[in-house]
């Protein structure tokens, strides 16, 4: 399974997923992390 997050380039979002990040590989769960624009929304 592959997990797609969809996030803006701040350091709290890398705190939030990233502390998930382990658990999921070690679950064999295929993760990756998509920046978007800073004027995205």
């Amino acid at each position: 399974m592959n997990i797609a997050y969809l996030t803006h380039d701040t350091p709290d979002v890398f705190y939030r997923v990233g502390q998930y990040l382990d658990y999921l590989h070690f679950n064999d769960l295929s993760t990756s992390i998509l920046r978007t624009p800073k004027d995205f929304l």
